[in-house]
């Protein structure tokens, strides 16, 4: 929970507006209120829709880490926190 609040300050830089799940202030009934604004707007203009849903769960086991902390060096996380994840 620690790592998760001191995240939360740089998550709105790094993560697409969209963003649901880890944003404050968001949870899934903006998800779901998103979705179905997007069939509805669809449904009104005949535009093609395609929704695709991925289940994270166990997606840090599956994901390249060296490829995870390229990308956090990248963005400016401290070499502190990223050993603090490692560790985890």
């Amino acid at each position: 929970m620690i790592i998760a609040y001191r995240l939360n300050p740089c998550l709105a830089t790094i993560l697409n507006p969209s963003q649901h799940c880890g944003m404050r202030g968001h949870n899934v009934f903006d998800a779901i209120a998103t979705a179905s604004d997007a069939i509805a707007h669809a449904k009104y203009s005949k535009a093609p829709l395609c929704f695709v849903s991925f289940d994270f769960t166990t997606a840090f086991d599956n994901i390249s880490h060296e490829y995870l902390f390229s990308i956090m060096r990248a963005c400016g996380f401290s070499a502190h926190l990223q050993q603090r994840i490692r560790d985890m």
